[in-house]
């Protein structure tokens, strides 16, 4: 078994006994904007969940970017007035994966 494997077990058994499971049910959408930048309402997104659809269309991951530092999704494409943006994502309540992982590590120092 690796390393991140290991972490990654460990991580998940950190998250069970502080009851902070993954949630599935991240949804914002926005309508009659011109702006290319949309603020996801929760926090400690998985960013490798995220997906972004334009008049309900799915956008390619090219198309996206999450800025995990702001809590934001921009995206590449031309916004008009009438688009209306969905994003769907997975996320947790309590604890961002960097926060676990900066936990896990100085337990393991001490």
């Amino acid at each position: 078994m690796s390393i991140e494997n290991t972490i990654l077990s460990v991580t998940n058994i950190i998250r069970g006994l502080i009851d902070d499971r993954l949630r599935i049910d991240g949804r914002d959408s926005w309508t009659d904007t011109t702006d290319n930048v949309f603020t996801l309402t929760e926090d400690f997104v998985s960013s490798s969940t995220i997906t972004v659809f334009k008049n309900g269309t799915e956008l390619s991951s090219g198309d996206f970017a999450y800025d995990s530092d702001n809590n934001q999704v921009t995206v590449s494409v031309s916004v008009e007035l009438t688009d209306t943006f969905l994003i769907k994502y997975h996320y947790y309540q309590k604890y961002s994966e960097a926060e676990i992982k900066g936990y896990l590590e100085s337990s393991l120092v001490y």
